[in-house]
């Protein structure tokens, strides 16, 4: 996937970040640095992809994968995907953090 987000072609690094977030995708961890690398592309929609997928993922994490990558932020290479992560796991403003993502309206 590293590969494919270096394609001349923006539609293969499009899809490439799509597949990050499919069902049977990578792990968050895995996951991580491959979006961190579309966040710097060239195309505006490699780079909405990429926080769009980071959003998504982060409204799944666990508590516990939360709170380990919050223990890490600051070591990981990937710190702004990172922090994407994060804050659509605690959903700034709902008055949720540390304690998860917001119930559902």
């Amino acid at each position: 996937m590293a590969t494919a987000l270096e394609n001349l072609d923006s539609g293969i690094r499009s899809a490439t970040v799509t597949n990050l977030v499919v069902e049977h995708g990578p792990e968050v961890s895995a996951a991580i640095p491959l979006l961190s690398k579309a966040f710097k592309d060239r195309s505006p929609r490699v780079r909405d992809l990429a926080h769009g997928a980071l959003e998504r993922l982060g409204q799944g994490l666990s508590a516990d994968e939360a709170r380990d990558l919050a223990d890490h932020l600051l070591d990981s290479p990937g710190e702004l995907a990172v922090r994407s992560l994060l804050l659509a796991y605690y959903n700034l403003g709902s008055g949720n953090f540390g304690s998860g993502p917001a119930p559902a309206n």
